[in-house]
C-alpha cells in the first residue's frame, strides 16, 4: 500500500475507533458527554458535540477544504459539495453520529477507488514495458539461391512461394510491410545456351500467402 493510501486508512481506523467508543461509552454511562462547556448563541455545546466534530474533522477535512476551493473558483456540484452539505447538514438537526458515518462511508469508498486505479495504472505500465520498445529483424535476406534443378520438367512448369508479412515496432511507430517477390531462373540448355526467366506484372499470382 502506497504511503498517501495509508494516509486515509489512518485517518479511516481513528475516526472508527473514536466513534465506536464514543458510542459504547453513552451507551454505558448515559449522559457521560452532556456536560455543556460553552454556548454560541443558542447552540450548546457538550463534550460529545466536540468530540464529533473532531472526528468529523478527521476524517473529512480534505472534503470541506476542497468544497470550499470550488465554491470560490465558481465549481459547484461536485460530490466534494454534496457530500460537505449532506454531513453539514445533519450536524445542524443534532444527527452528529449519521454526520460522521456517511463522512466515513464516502471515504472508505474512495479508498478503495484509488487503490484500484493504482492497480490498473500498474498494470497497465507492466503490460507496457513487456511490449518491446525496438524489433530487429534477426534475419535480413537480399536473395536466396535455390537449384531447382530436379524439378524442373518439360513443358510448363509453377513456382510458388509462401510469403509473411514484416512488422518493425520502434517506441514512435510501429510499420507493418506488406511481402513482395521478385524471381529470377536461370537456365542452361544441353546446348550451352542460358536462358533467363525473370518475374514482371505477367506472372499470375494468388491473393493469399502463397503466390
Amino acid at each position: 500500500m502506497e504511503k498517501r493510501h495509508r494516509k486515509y486508512l489512518i485517518r479511516i481506523i481513528a475516526t472508527v475507533i473514536l466513534f465506536l467508543g464514543v458510542y459504547i461509552l453513552e451507551k454505558i454511562v448515559p449522559n457521560l458527554f452532556s456536560q455543556v462547556i460553552f454556548t454560541l448563541g443558542v447552540v450548546k455545546f457538550n463534550i460529545s458535540i466536540l468530540i464529533y466534530i473532531c472526528m468529523y474533522l478527521i476524517i473529512g477535512y480534505d472534503i470541506l477544504y476542497k468544497a470550499l476551493r470550488n465554491i470560490f473558483s465558481g465549481h459547484l456540484l461536485d460530490e466534494n459539495f454534496l457530500m460537505t452539505i449532506a454531513s453539514v447538514a445533519a450536524f445542524f438537526v443534532s444527527e452528529y453520529s449519521e454526520a460522521i458515518t456517511v463522512m466515513l462511508l464516502y471515504q472508505i469508498g474512495e479508498l478503495f477507488q484509488r487503490i484500484a486505479v493504482d492497480k490498473s495504472r500498474k498494470s497497465i505500465a507492466d503490460l507496457m514495458d513487456i511490449c518491446p520498445e525496438y524489433t530487429n529483424v534477426l534475419k535480413n535476406v537480399t536473395y536466396n539461391v535455390f537449384d531447382v534443378t530436379d524439378i524442373l520438367h518439360k513443358g510448363r512448369n509453377r513456382f510458388t512461394a509462401i510469403l509473411g508479412n514484416m512488422h518493425a515496432s520502434r517506441p514512435e511507430s510501429s510499420i507493418t510491410v506488406s511481402p513482395q517477390l521478385i524471381m529470377q531462373l536461370d537456365v542452361e540448355l544441353k546446348n550451352g545456351e542460358k536462358i533467363s526467366v525473370v518475374s514482371d506484372k505477367n506472372f499470375r499470382t494468388a491473393d493469399s500467402p502463397i503466390v
